[in-house]
């Protein structure tokens, strides 16, 4: 998953990992909402194809 405003990617093999320990420690769900959890735009997908 991609932040445009961040410029930052987030691998999807480590999504789920990552979203696990930010709700842990620090309460945040963001990421299963699909919203980054720094400035809270909402993840693009780099390998789905715009129509």
């Amino acid at each position: 998953m991609y932040c445009a405003k961040c410029d930052k990617t987030i691998p999807d093999e480590r999504l789920q990992e990552i979203g696990v320990k930010l709700a842990e420690q620090f309460g945040n769900d963001s990421l299963s909402k699909g919203v980054c959890p720094v400035c809270g735009t909402r993840l693009m997908n780099p390998k789905r194809k715009a129509k």
